[in-house]
């Protein structure tokens, strides 16, 4: 009887030191997945519900956004963030973005735990994406942009190091004279001394140097232009001898059109209007202004690749002229410091304001006396004059 029960003892020893060893082996091999995210017991509570318990997603107890889910089915996190009433919009390497009916948004990124499982962190806002309004009295344009925005050489380069969370970043536009550029704020790079992330505040300015390159894409060019002649003249400076207008096509905004080129018909290595990508020429003869830009070769402003989350081209179909009262305030007001100068600065500002006085209205609106006569007459120190 003594000898039974010793017998049994032996192989509960050896069935436990089976284990043991089985537990080591595995962990000898497997110990940077089981410990990748240090403490493995929240993961281990998540697999067993995901395989006992019939869940599709689960949420770990180490934080409120970390989930698990079954192999790297990206339909499960969709199915589950649809269920919660946010709509998949795109997705850029392992990041996934998300958005609701309220304009709230959330984003989803992937990371691999083991070649079996997958772990999620989800981060929801309250409002992702918001549009602003940009207005320069001075030139007297206006025009929207998203104030979010994902800079398009991180696009499929998401990681859980770098998520997606962390480089959707605000827009800004900067001026110089008569430069603009819509660009985000900041520029994010990884430290390779400690990984951490760095954010550095973008502040490069491109100005016009009067020559036709390959232009960098949202730079706006404004430039005053009092008639047809002249403007073919900008265009042909500005983008290259052997283009020239070609038509105008008017806006949804009054008195705004965009206008299209002709090129010279020649190879790309040989012709003198090398416009390979997208161009928007934005002109008001109205207010004898013209504006140029460019948005490049693909998509620069937006959440990813695909044509639905690339704002390039409601950006620029916003954009317009106008005269605002702020603006016909500046003009009278700069024409009245500039005139009694004699300096040459002072007279080619002058110069240049004085363009952009082409009608009656908008010589009375800088100041300029009212003739008596029938019908009524304004002049300017050009030696122009604009009957009502």
């Amino acid at each position: 009887m003594t000898f039974e029960h010793s017998a049994k003892n032996k192989k509960v020893l050896l069935f436990i030191s089976l284990i043991i060893l089985m537990a080591g082996i595995f962990l000898v091999f497997y110990s940077s997945v089981v410990f990748q995210e240090g403490n493995p017991w929240p993961q281990i509570k998540g697999i067993v519900r995901l395989n006992l318990g019939g869940e599709a997603v689960v949420k770990l107890d180490i934080g409120e956004n970390k989930y698990i889910t079954k192999s790297n089915n990206s339909e499960i996190i969709k199915s589950f963030m649809e269920d919660r009433g946010y709509k998949f919009t795109e997705q850029m390497g392992s990041g996934y973005f998300f958005e609701s009916k309220t304009g709230a948004g959330a984003t989803a990124t992937h990371r691999y735990y083991s070649r079996f499982y997958s772990l999620w962190t989800i981060n929801e806002t309250e409002s992702q994406i918001s549009w602003l309004d940009y207005k320069n009295d001075e030139f007297g344009f206006a025009f929207r942009y998203p104030s979010l925005a994902v800079d398009n050489q991180l696009w499929g380069n998401l990681t859980e190091i770098l998520p997606a969370a962390e480089v959707l970043l605000p827009n800004q536009v900067l001026s110089q004279d008569n430069n603009f550029y819509r660009h985000q704020k900041y520029s994010l790079a990884r430290d390779e001394y400690t990984g951490k992330i760095l954010k550095t505040e973008n502040t490069f300015m491109p100005e016009y140097d009067g020559s036709h390159g390959y232009p960098t894409p949202w730079h706006i060019v404004i430039f005053d232009v009092k008639d047809m002649v002249e403007l073919d003249k900008i265009i042909k400076t500005k983008l290259g001898s052997g283009c020239s207008y070609k038509n105008q096509i008017p806006m949804e905004f009054k008195g705004n059109y965009r206008v299209e080129i002709n090129g010279d018909g020649k190879d790309l290595g040989e012709t003198q209007c090398p416009v390979n990508y997208a161009n928007y020429i934005i002109y008001s003869p109205d207010w004898g202004k013209v504006a140029f830009w460019s948005t490049g070769q693909e998509c620069q402003i937006g959440l990813g690749f695909m044509a639905e989350n690339c704002f390039d081209q409601e950006i620029s179909e916003s954009f317009h002229f106008f005269q605002a009262g702020a603006a016909k305030k500046i003009l009278a007001d700069e024409l009245k410091s500039c005139l009694p100068k004699s300096d040459l600065d002072s007279q080619e500002k002058c110069a240049r304001l004085l363009r952009q006085i082409i009608n009656f209205d908008s010589c009375v609106e800088a100041g300029f006396l009212i003739m008596k006569s029938n019908p009524s007459q304004c002049s300017t120190p050009d030696g122009r004059t604009f009957v009502e």
